[in-house]
């Protein structure tokens, strides 16, 4: 038997970690290839990046078919038995070629030496595809690499950079208070004292000291917690931040650190958090039940149960309640045929009333909060479709654009300061070109892109 990865576990939620973390890898190199990952006879992820077309989906299910046949990968079989050529290969074992390909870019995925899945990728040369996989389940299956997949954490791209900004209405420009090409810090979040940032990064979670920002961040030890993806919120207490992790559940921890509790249930399902009512008993979270599912609005409730709220057919992301709770704020693509084109909109908490807000010709709206009632404040990438996946090419810029724009109901203030005054900007890459943001604006909406829905 061949030396090939092998781990001690890997179930769904796996294979939606390693084909995300494989489509960043890929969509950031502009790799045109299809990803497919198996389960028994089940497909569990599949991804299609620009480039490709239906015949790529034809030849990662041929290729699988082999791996799950000869228990090898596809391409040691094809080394092995069709190097004199593939009519050969399918004459002495009797496969149609039209459902077989003795090619490289298939490897079986095990679990404790037994074959339970495969990962095939099709797109590139016989031997790029088949290197590409087996790496990847190299790197997965690593003794460095923890239970919950840790590798595959977001990281910067050669010739990325994080910087952090603070900006706002009052300040005559955005200052730049931290950066780094070390770790790429995402998703920063005041402490309610206004003295830190919360920060995620490389899979775990940070503080960074306004008062020594040049001090760099610093980890928050954490006690058996998996992997984080890019997410968390405060906790109103003021002591306590809930966490999104890469094992696809919600977790709750103190902001000192130590042991944590999870607080998603075992649904089958992935869980997203992105919202905290203001008295700090429900929590909003995007709910996956697969790949390729639209997300959906899930509320936890103090006793633990989940209630979905319909807010349409389309995929959701970022809600977020208003101080009052009345309402929840998010971006949904259910007003638009566009993919990744979401447009602003809010949900009654009472009884799930849908309202849009904006009309956007560019999408990619995402609520933010401010602790007052007032402008509601949107982060806008720059192009006309800036589509699902917001990752510049390598070496590249895209711009954020930060609005201040009307609301007829204000948004909780878990990332804002306390005087309210200050806003964090966080970007990737430098340089870093940001509009200076306009002064206190108040229905100004058209001149910056967006316009109000027609009644």
């Amino acid at each position: 038997m061949p030396e090939e990865p092998d781990f001690e576990r890997f179930g769904h939620a796996d294979a939606w970690r390693l084909g995300r973390a494989l489509v960043e890898q890929c969509q950031a190199e502009n790799l045109p290839v299809t990803i497919t990952i198996t389960l028994g006879e089940q497909r569990v992820f599949h991804a299609a990046l620009p480039g490709t077309s239906a015949d790529n989906d034809d030849w990662a299910m041929r290729k699988i078919r082999v791996v799950r046949r000869f228990d090898r990968s596809s391409h040691e079989v094809g080394e092995t038995y069709a190097a004199a050529g593939p009519e050969r290969f399918y004459a002495a074992f009797g496969l149609p070629a039209t459902d077989y390909a003795a090619t490289g870019g298939a490897v079986p995925i095990r679990v404790r030496g037994t074959q339970v899945g495969v990962l095939a990728i099709s797109g590139l040369s016989s031997f790029d595809d088949h290197e590409r996989a087996r790496q990847t389940l190299q790197v997965a299956a690593s003794p460095s690499a923890t239970e919950d997949l840790q590798p595959l954490s977001r990281s910067l791209q050669p010739g990325q950079r994080t910087q952090i900004w603070l900006g706002g209405p009052d300040l005559d420009a955005p200052q730049l208070i931290f950066g780094t090409d070390a770790i790429l810090l995402e998703a920063p979040n005041w402490t309610f004292d206004g003295t830190t940032l919360v920060v995620n990064g490389n899979g775990l979670l940070f503080t960074l000291d306004l008062a020594d920002p040049s001090g760099g961040p610093r980890e928050i030890p954490y006690v058996d917690l998996p992997t984080l993806n890019n997410d968390h919120v405060l906790d109103p207490d003021g002591e306590h931040v809930y966490l999104s992790a890469m094992d696809t559940h919600i977790y709750r921890g103190a902001l000192t650190g130590g042991a944590v509790e999870r607080v998603s249930p075992e649904d089958n399902s992935w869980h997203f958090l992105h919202g905290i009512s203001p008295d700090g008993q429900r929590l909003a979270y995007v709910q996956l039940d697969g790949p390729g599912e639209p997300g959906r609005l899930a509320i936890r409730h103090p006793d633990g149960s989940v209630s979905l709220v319909d807010v349409g057919p389309g995929h959701l992301d970022g809600p977020e309640w208003s101080p009052d709770g009345q309402w929840i704020y998010l971006n949904t693509e259910t007003f638009t045929h566009v993919a990744g084109h979401a447009q602003l909109a809010r949900v009654r908490d009472a009884d799930g009333r849908v309202e849009r807000l904006v009309v956007s010709d560019t999408g990619g709206l995402v609520p933010a909060p401010v602790p007052r009632r007032g402008p509601c404040h949107l982060s806008r990438l720059s192009g006309r479709h800036p589509g699902p996946s917001r990752r510049p090419r390598r070496g590249g810029t895209r711009r954020v654009d930060e609005r201040l724009v009307d609301s007829t109901a204000a948004l909780p203030a878990l990332r804002r300061s306390g005087d309210a005054e200050r806003q964090q900007l966080v970007a990737r890459l430098d340089p870093v070109r940001l509009r200076r943001l306009p002064g206190r604006l108040r229905g100004a909406l058209r001149p910056h892109g967006l316009r109000p829905v027609e009644a």
